[in-house]
């Protein structure tokens, strides 16, 4: 059950850890668990915010777009294009930026509360 359980379930021991940190919080300060939720809201509004604002700022450089276009894709085959190298390191940069907007994002608000 728990290996079927695991095998669909993206981190489950981190849920695990998170769950037995909640556990341990409830136990030594109670009071601290609204603050605490508050908190972890504002981070994930955060991350929205900060994903969305690389999506606006550079909507033409789209990292998944990039990725496409390394690939041919014709009716029977699928094989790399001659611009394959350029487009990967296009896509690589395209997610550390995406990567870096969101963390300045999320740092900003952190920091902040």
């Amino acid at each position: 059950m728990l290996s079927k359980l695991s095998k669909k379930i993206r981190m489950w021991q981190w849920m695990v850890i998170a769950a037995v940190g909640i556990g341990v919080i409830y136990i030594v300060a109670p009071q601290q668990l609204g603050i605490l939720l508050l908190k972890a809201t504002y981070i994930t509004i955060a991350i929205a915010i900060g994903y969305y604002a690389d999506r606006v700022i550079f909507y033409y450089a789209r990292p998944h777009k990039m990725r496409e276009d390394a690939w041919v894709q014709t009716s029977t085959h699928t094989f790399k294009s001659e611009r394959c190298e350029a487009a990967y390191r296009a896509y690589s940069a395209a997610m550390i930026r995406r990567a870096i907007i969101v963390s300045a994002v999320v740092i900003a608000f952190a920091l902040g509360l």
